[in-house]
C-alpha cells in the first residue's frame, strides 16, 4: 500500500505572523527516508534539511509523509490547532507526489531591494525555480546622531509600548542593545508592536512575540492603539531617520508620551561593481520594485534604456507612477505590500508574458 501524504495549508488569518516565513519555506518531512522519486520537487540549493525532511519548491504548504499504519492523528490534529487545514492524499507511489513544476522555472528576477531586506522574496523565488539577480538600490546605516537613541536606551524598562515600523528598525536596535551589553529583560512587561509579518518576524527570532498592525502601516499601528492608551503612558517609537512627524503626532494625540527615534538612515545608489556584475548576467525577464527612490536609483545605475522593455513589477501606486515617470513598463501592481503580494503580481506578469 503506497504512503500516504498530508498536506496542511496555512491560514493567514489564524496565523499572521508566520505568513511570510512560510511563503519562503516550505518543507516536507517523512518518518524514513524520502524517495529519490521526490528530488524534482526539492529546493535547488538547500535540498535535504536531514535525510528524511527537505524544503519543498512549492508555496504554501507544509507536508508530512507516512508509512501504512503510522499514528497520525494526535500531529493532525496539532496542525488543525495552529490553523491548518489538513487533507490526505493517496499520491506517493513510484512516481512520486503529483506535484506541478516550480511557477517560475528559470526565470530571471532583477530584486532591487537592500540585501538586508531581501532575503524573503530572493528564497520565494528560489523556491518557485526563479533565478533571482540581486541590485540593491539603497544601502541601511546608523542614524547620523546616536544620542537620541542612547537616551532612550538608559531608559528602556520605563516604555509601555515599544513600537518597530520595520525590519530595520529590529537589527539596528538589538545591535545597539548588544553593543551596550543591556540584556533584553530590561525591556520589562513593555508592549510590543509591529508593522508588517516580517518585522514581527524579526522580533520572534529574538524570542519577542509582538502585536502586528492589522493595517499594515506605521499610521496602523496609532489606529490600533486608540482607546487602549493610558494618558502619560511612554511609548519609544523607532524607525528611519527622520521620525514619521504625523504618526508621533497621531501618538501624542492618543495621550503617549513618544519618543521618537531615528535608529538607522537609508542612502541610495547601486554599487558600480554589482552594476557591472548585472550587466554581465543579462537582461532579466522581469524586475521588482520597492520604492520611487529604488527606481531611480536603479535607473541612474544602468545603461541608458537597459530596462526599457523588462516588465516592472512595483509594490504600491507611488512606487508604479516613480517607473512609469522614467519611462519603464510597469506591467503589475503589487495588492499587498508583503511577500505574497509582491510574488502574485509577479506571477500575473510572467503568465501574461508566456501567453
Amino acid at each position: 500500500m503506497p504512503a500516504e501524504i498530508f498536506y496542511a495549508y496555512w491560514d493567514p488569518a489564524a496565523t499572521p505572523l508566520l505568513t511570510e516565513l512560510l511563503e519562503a519555506t516550505p518543507l516536507v518531512a517523512a518518518t524514513a527516508a524520502l524517495p529519490t522519486s521526490l528530488e524534482p520537487y526539492l529546493h535547488p540549493q538547500v535540498q535535504r534539511v536531514t535525510p528524511r525532511v527537505a524544503l519543498l519548491r512549492q508555496e504554501g504548504v507544509v507536508a508530512r509523509l507516512y508509512g501504512d499504519g503510522e499514528e497520525m492523528a494526535e500531529e493532525v490534529a496539532d496542525f488543525m490547532a495552529r490553523g491548518h487545514e489538513a487533507t490526505c492524499l493517496q499520491t506517493l507511489g513510484a512516481r512520486g507526489p503529483e506535484l506541478p513544476p516550480p511557477a517560475f522555472m528559470g526565470r530571471r528576477i532583477l530584486v532591487t531591494r537592500s540585501a538586508a531586506q531581501a532575503g524573503a522574496v530572493l528564497a520565494g523565488l528560489r523556491l518557485r525555480g526563479a533565478r533571482p539577480l540581486l541590485l540593491p538600490a539603497l544601502r541601511i546605516a546608523p542614524a547620523l546622531d546616536a544620542r537620541p537613541l542612547e537616551t532612550a536606551l538608559e531608559r528602556v524598562g520605563t516604555y509601555r509600548y515599544i513600537l518597530f515600523t520595520s525590519q530595520n528598525a529590529v537589527q539596528n536596535f538589538f545591535a545597539a542593545l548588544d553593543a551596550k551589553a543591556i540584556d533584553v529583560r530590561r525591556l520589562g512587561d513593555a508592549r510590543i508592536m509591529a508593522v508588517g509579518a516580517a518585522t514581527a518576524l524579526g522580533l520572534r527570532a529574538r524570542g519577542i512575540l509582538a502585536e502586528i498592525a492589522r493595517v499594515g502601516t506605521a499610521m496602523g499601528l496609532a489606529a490600533q492603539l486608540a482607546g487602549r492608551v493610558r494618558v502619560g503612558d511612554r511609548a519609544l517609537l523607532l524607525g528611519p531617520e527622520p521620525p514619521d512627524a504625523a504618526l508621533v503626532q497621531a501618538l501624542w494625540d492618543l495621550g503617549l508620551q513618544v519618543d521618537g527615534v531615528p535608529i538607522y538612515r537609508t542612502l541610495r545608489g547601486v554599487a558600480p561593481q554589482d552594476a557591472t556584475a548585472l550587466l554581465r548576467e543579462g537582461r532579466p525577464d522581469a524586475v521588482l520594485f520597492y520604492s520611487p527612490s529604488a527606481v531611480q536609483a536603479t535607473v541612474a545605475a544602468l545603461p541608458e534604456g537597459y530596462l526599457d522593455t523588462v516588465p516592472a513589477v512595483a509594490i504600491g501606486p507611488t512606487t508604479g507612477a516613480a517607473c512609469l515617470e522614467l519611462g519603464l513598463s510597469v506591467k503589475a501592481q503589487a495588492q499587498s505590500p508583503g511577500l505574497p503580494g509582491i510574488l502574485s503580481a509577479l506571477r500575473e506578469v510572467l503568465s501574461a508574458g508566456a501567453d
